[in-house]
């Protein structure tokens, strides 16, 4: 058990993750920011977006935490979007 990360630990790898990953910078590109063209870049528009500093305050800032897991599930969306067939299925009631 002491080798488990914590849920801050989990999205802090997961930013740094992300901001090397070039799908994620054409994402950045696509929507909210622009001339993210590097993992530094990345870093500065996830800065902006989550209030923070660094990626490290994702391990322990709450509200930074909160506003990442968005932006990752928006980012997530964006690069497998669900069609409009399966998403009238998500709706229906059963």
């Amino acid at each position: 058990m002491g080798n488990q990360k914590t849920t801050g630990a989990t999205t802090r790898t997961r930013a740094v993750l992300l901001c090397k990953d070039e799908s994620f910078w054409e994402f950045l590109n696509a929507t909210s920011y622009s001339g993210v063209k590097s993992a530094e870049s990345a870093a500065e528009c996830l800065y902006e977006h989550c209030d923070i500093e660094s990626r490290g305050e994702l391990a322990h800032n709450k509200y930074a935490q909160a506003a990442f897991r968005e932006l990752d599930r928006q980012y997530m969306q964006w690069k497998n979007p669900i069609d409009e067939q399966y998403a009238d299925n998500l709706n229906r009631e059963y």
